[in-house]
């Protein structure tokens, strides 16, 4: 066969592999990866789904956001010291992906390119400047216009890996299983995290006793009360509001909260530049209402949604209406123009910047300068653009939102007025029903946005400042104002490149407006390689929050059921995080898309028309009566759409759900949160959601049998199986109303949808207690494996690899369909649980020597050193004259280990304080030794050389500077540590089962299996066993010993499984294909007959053999096969010697710190155990002789430690040591006296000495007492 058809073929089956390769479900039968297998087919669909979140949220960013920026953007606007109007704009950005520059042969910008040489990964923005120059001719269009440098997703469109089989990665220097995510900043890689959010367009009833701090009489703000009946002390606010986070199209997103006051008014608040205003809800209306319902009878109406005997809504209408009437600065409003002329001139002065003759409004376009316009006018566009703006953002802006704005205002009151008369309970701020994420694309372009805008209130400054300068004719100021200088300057106050880079490298936004978000750091981690189980967590890791790690209270860590299927059970840590830091469970996936803009999709309006909902479009009269009497509102995305009657929810919620689960209509989203609001204490209404942001799961519709996205606010009025039995049980009857079994419609797929992907790896682990099933989410991340398949193009700060890794004969489907087996993890051992000697006790292991030898548990750390040849602050030519150099004068090595050219040799072993690179100034000659510090051997296993210049293009064609300096050279030595496990490294089962190695036990002294002759790996304390009572690893012992007495590949050890037929040699009856098939046995009766058919005993034990005596033990041992990790935890990296070292020279204790050879610290707590075993000597040898103990002098007099001194004869008659030895006298007490007194010598801690001298300076004296016989 031709080679070209031979690569076409494989090219064939390897695209066939991957289509094949279906989508994740536990039922299937597992599948595996052979290593003989083509590496495109090694792809996992799992993974993929892991990281897609990050990936479409930056596409999103990348593909609409970007485009709907401008929009926003408010021009840069100011007047040139001849008259001139400037104005300057920004129009068609766009993002480009990442080049070396364009005079090297290929252009492009990899990834393993910045990982090696330790720069960003970023791609050019540009965009369109427009200028008018008030000249009245068209403005000037200037395109392709460099913007910055913005850092770009890996393997988003925008990164060169995008679409890349795993074969072409390989060829890029990638992992085959590459999937990205992350940012490359630094050479570091950098994950944007998941952040929970209230759920945004929809209304949160909150109670909270901190809202009744806000206003009193006197200081109330813009809009004061002065109406006259009201208390002059106290807070007037109550603990009653509704909030709504409004999202715009580009998701970015604007809090508005209506708080109700105890004097029965309702105020509404938002906030701006970190500030909040408060406008009262009656203006706000009067503002948005058209003139037909601008009368107070009408907006009466409105609020009282009909219902005119409802006195208790009523009477509060009718005080905001007397507030409107009897206010000196409001009673003068009466129609929709004289409240927008108020509230602009309320808000002119706070929009105001104070450079720039006109008004600048972050992220409003307001035209406020133009001469013709009066103030009035200037007024009511201020208020209408921040209306627009700023209040209920996800509505339309304009006439045509304002009626929208109207219905979504009057639907927050009805809500706020239902929660204080005590209709319905506040809604669980907690809870997954009002909560969302906040997406790593959506955050990023919030932030860009606010980047370019300070951009461009900055080039109002700079302009202002060179108009001044021509103005006086000061310096090189400009004399002809032009586009190209208007552009110059733009680019040069521009720093997007600065602030973008800086977000991602420390995870802090610096935020003139706070971005409507709950914290200001925290945003990034670092997504560190140490295995493929910890990479894969942070994509998957959702936080609450930095904000809530200092609340005392513990509501916010708390499981509630409404998590189920979104959010990991066990998947969090244990500590500080507990409870904040969560996962996602497998089937979760947030929606990524742009908000809509109009607020309807048509094919939905449709159908609801045809379902009986009386839409606001079709409706001729207002919305008054919408939710009144028999009526119930019907919103989408927060706007209020029509109404339906009470009556008619369900069937409207059933049918459309029929239509979003058949796709027989296109204009219902496949991920529409239907949810039909009927329980008491609840708001009702029929609550629909297609926004982004959200987060949906599949469950199973049993009416169809197909799949069915489903919200967390639906899934708590859904009826949802979660095993076959509930189904089962569920046709049961009974004559009793409380047992009668509930009607179930919907069926989880699979009952582990509720686990993370780290979770689901536990097996058996519903057999176990649950922190321990916590624990293994944990220290599965911290276990030696294989990090990635691209060792010789990685330059990670530090790395832990294990040499002879395996993978596990027990496991669960979620392992097989993540494809975990190309990265391994642990080995499987064979463990025995005996009492053995006293070297097991406390959850230490006794690990066979002969094992040891043959390689068990075996792994190295790799280090990175990076070496600037230029010393920090060189700048300009002299970059070019620091290289690695190790020539002498005459052609000679000037150090022998190292090579010509200053580095040492691939292989090459290293110890502490060998030179490993000498760098040569040329132009002194003088020479710089870098040396190895560590105390471990090392060897050399790779060494990159990285140069300015023509290595990643950085001559005159660059766009990219990175962080090295064109000229400049500097190097990444890659070493390698031996890591055989010695005594103290720490090991771990898959069960939270976590100890340290005792002893390396003779081959020749183990003890063996008198059936097999098989001697164990490990030998495990049964001690261990009933108090963490870990069933599901002694199942595993019985599961590992049938599969290898079998020959079975793998055994399914999925968590809730079920177990039929006579063991995994029954293969006709058996369920391991299908494990959630009903069973009819037991675990141990499963695994049991198969042991028993090889003839060991039914439950696993054995009979062993002693080594040292031969004899057999007087009982059976339980002994079988168990998958074992090593943890990074070593005793090499933590151990700390000091018998003499560093010392603080003002305390003169020791030092601090590992790597500063510092003291190991004595505690409180280490000190009250010495004294309670009245061991004196040793604590004093522990804190004073091995601390700051010094000889001193004190005065038997008055006991001063500071008065002593050398009498003038002691000085005459000796010198140096000889006077240093005499005892000096008292100062004090000699000079009173008229006698010399002579001081004692005491052994005291210097650091007391030093805390007299500081009581001293506060004129406070500490006096020891003597005895005479010291």
């Amino acid at each position: 066969m031709p080679q070209r058809a031979a690569k076409a073929q494989s090219k064939q089956s390897a695209e066939e592999a991957v289509a094949s390769y279906g989508k994740w479900s536990p039922f299937d039968s597992p599948r595996y990866v052979q290593y003989n297998a083509p590496v495109d087919a090694w792809g996992a669909r799992l993974l993929n789904d892991s990281v897609k979140p990050h990936i479409d949220s930056f596409n999103l960013f990348a593909n609409e956001i970007l485009g709907l920026m401008p929009d926003d953007l408010s021009p840069a606007e100011m007047t040139w010291h001849d008259g001139t109007t400037v104005r300057c704009w920004l129009s068609d950005l766009a993002l480009h992906q990442p080049i070396r520059g364009e005079d090297v042969i290929d252009p492009r910008l990899l990834p393993t390119h910045c990982r090696q040489a330790h720069i960003t990964y970023s791609g050019e923005l540009s965009g369109t400047v427009n200028v008018s120059l008030g000249t009245g001719e068209p403005p000037v269009q200037m395109a392709g216009v460099p913007l910055g440098l913005v850092p770009i997703m890996v393997r988003s469109e925008a990164c060169h890996l995008h679409g890349m089989t795993p074969s072409q990665m390989v060829r890029c220097g990638e992992d085959p299983d590459e999937r990205g995510g992350y940012f490359i900043v630094n050479g570091n890689e950098k994950v944007i995290r998941l952040l929970i959010m209230p759920k945004s367009n929809f209304p949160i009833a909150l109670y909270r006793p901190s809202f009744s701090n806000r206003g009193s009489k006197e200081g109330e703000g813009n809009c004061g009360d002065q109406r006259e009946g009201i208390a002059s002390t106290g807070p007037l606010y109550s603990a009653y509001a509704v909030q709504m986070r409004s999202m715009r199209p580009d998701l970015t997103t604007q809090t508005v909260t209506m708080h109700y006051r105890k004097d029965g008014t309702c105020w509404v608040r938002f906030t701006y530049l970190k500030n909040e205003y408060l406008i009262p809800l009656m203006l706000l209306l009067k503002c948005f209402a058209p003139d037909e319902l601008n009368s107070e009878r009408s907006l009466f109406e409105l609020l009282c949604d009909g219902l005119m005997a409802d006195t208790f809504v009523a009477e509060r209408v009718t005080c905001m209406l007397e507030q409107m009437r009897t206010h000196p600065e409001l009673k003068h409003v009466h129609s929709r123009e004289d409240a927008l002329y108020y509230l602009g001139s309320k808000f002119e002065v706070v929009f105001r910047e104070k450079r720039g003759a006109g008004v600048s409004l972050d992220g409003i376009a307001l035209e406020v300068d133009d001469a013709s316009m009066n103030p009035v006018e200037k007024s009511v566009s201020v208020a209408r653009r921040l209306l627009d703006s700023l209040m209920l953002v996800h509505c339309p802006k304009g006439a045509e939102g304002g009626k929208a704005k109207v219905d979504c205002l009057v639907l927050m009151f009805r809500k706020l007025m239902a929660l204080v008369r005590g209709d319905i309970a506040p809604d669980n701020a907690d809870a997954m029903d009002v909560q969302e994420l906040l997406l790593p694309g959506q955050l990023y372009g919030a932030l860009l946005k606010e980047v370019l805008q300070s951009s461009l209130l900055r080039l109002e400054g700079a302009l202002s400042k060179k108009s001044r300068q021509a103005l006086v004719g000061k310096g090189r100021a400009p004399t002809v104002l032009s586009a190209e200088l208007i552009r110059n300057t733009f680019m040069g106050v521009c720093d997007v490149t600065k602030r973008m880079e800086s977000f991602l490298a420390t995870g802090n936004v610096t935020s003139r407006s706070g971005l409507d978000l709950q914290q200001t750091t925290g945003f990034t981690v670092v997504a560190d390689k140490l295995n493929a189980y910890r990479y894969l967590s942070h994509f998957r890791a959702v936080h609450r929050g930095s904000f809530f790690q200092e609340m005392k209270t513990t509501s916010v860590r708390k499981l509630l059921p409404e998590t189920w299927g979104f959010l990991c059970p066990v998947h969090t840590p244990d500590g500080t995080p507990c409870g904040l830091l969560n996962h996602l469970a497998a089937p979760c996936q947030p929606v990524v898309r742009v908000a809509s803009p109009e607020g309807i999709i048509p094919g939905l309006e449709a159908e609801l028309a045809a379902l009986g909902v009386q839409l606001v479009r079709s409706s001729k009269t207002s919305t008054s009566n919408f939710g009144a009497g028999e009526n119930a509102y019907v919103t989408l995305d927060g706007r209020v759409i029509g109404k339906v009657a009470r009556s008619r929810l369900e069937a409207v919620a059933e049918e459309l759900r029929r239509l979003k689960i058949d796709k027989a209509c296109p204009g219902v989203p496949a991920d529409l949160e239907i949810v039909a609001c009927q329980i008491p204490a609840s708001f009702e209404g029929l609550w629909l959601f297609t926004g982004p942001c959200r987060m949906v799961r599949p469950v199973r519709d049993l009416a169809s049998g197909n799949e069915e996205l489903i919200g967390p606010m639906e899934q708590v009025f859904m009826k949802i199986a979660v095993t076959r039995e509930d189904l089962e049980a569920s046709n049961n009857t009974s004559d009793i109303p409380e047992n009668i079994p509930l009607k179930y419609t919907h069926m989880e797929l699979s009952p582990i949808s509720m686990l993370s992907v780290i979770a689901g790896l536990t097996p058996f682990s519903n057999h176990n207690q649950s922190p321990r099933n916590m624990y293994q989410c944990q220290m599965l991340k911290q276990t030696m494996a294989i990090p990635y398949l691209n060792h010789p193009y990685r330059t990670d700060n530090k790395v832990y690899k294990i040499t002879y890794p395996q993978f596990p004969m027990v496991r669960t489907t979620v392992l097989s369909d993540a494809n975990f087996d190309v990265k391994p993890a642990g080995t499987n051992a064979i463990v025995a649980v005996i009492a053995h000697s006293g070297f097991d006790m406390e959850d230490a292991l006794i690990i066979s020597k002969g094992s040891y030898d043959r390689g068990f548990k075996h792994g190295s750390v790799y280090k990175t050193k990076v070496i600037n040849c230029p010393p920090k602050g060189t700048v300009g030519s002299r970059l070019t004259q620091f290289r690695a150099d190790n020539h002498s004068v005459k052609g000679e090595k000037v150090v022998k280990d190292l090579d010509y050219d200053g580095i040492p040799y691939i292989g090459q072993q290293v110890h502490e304080g060998d030179p490993i690179c000498r760098v040569l100034n040329k132009g002194t000659g003088e020479a710089k030794m870098e040396k190895y510090k560590e105390g471990e051997v090392a060897w050399v296993e790779q060494v990159n050389m990285i140069g300015g210049g023509g290595w990643w293009g950085g001559g005159a064609g660059a766009r990219n500077p990175g962080g090295i300096k064109d000229g400049a050279e500097r190097m990444s030595i890659k070493l390698r540590l031996p890591r055989n496990p010695v005594v103290g490294d720490k090991f771990s089962s898959r069960h939270g089962q976590k100890g340290v190695m005792a002893i390396l036990w003779p081959q020749a002294d183990m003890p063996f299996s008198g059936r097999s002759g098989i001697s164990p790996d490990i030998m495990f304390n049964p001690h261990g066993m009933p108090s963490r009572m870990t069933i599901g690893m002694l199942i595993e012992f019985m599961a590992g010993k049938a599969a290898a007495l079998t020959g079975t590949p793998v055994v399914n050890a999925n968590s809730f499984r079920q177990y039929r037929g006579k063991g995994l040699l029954d293969t006709e009856h058996n369920n391991e294909k299908d494990p959630y098939a009903p069973g009819d046995t037991t675990a141990h009766e499963y695994f049991g007959e198969t042991l028993k058919k090889f003839g060991y005993e039914y439950l696993g034990a054995e009979e062993l053999y002693s080594g040292m005596h031969g004899v057999p033990l007087k009982t059976h041992i339980y002994m079988g096969v168990v998958y074992y990790q090593r943890l990074r935890h070593m005793v090499l990296d933590k151990f700390q010697v000091r018998a003499t070292g560093p010392i603080d020279p003002l305390t003169r204790q020791p030092v601090k710190g590992r790597k500063k050879h510092g003291g190991v610290r004595f505690g409180e707590m280490e000190r009250d155990s010495l004294i309670s075993h009245g061991t004196s000597a040793l604590l004093a040898d522990r804190l004073l002789k091995c601390s700051d103990a010094c000889e001193d002098w004190v005065c038997p007099d008055c006991g001063s430690i500071l008065s002593y001194a050398h009498s003038p004869e002691t000085v005459k008659r000796y010198s140096g040591r000889e006077a240093a030895a005499q005892a000096p006298i008292c100062r004090a007490c000699s000079t009173e006296r008229g006698v010399e007194v002579r001081c004692a010598a005491v052994t005291l801690p210097y650091v007391f000495r030093y805390m007299s001298a500081e009581f001293a300076s506060m004129n406070i004296r500490l006096r020891l007492r003597v005895q005479e016989d010291y």
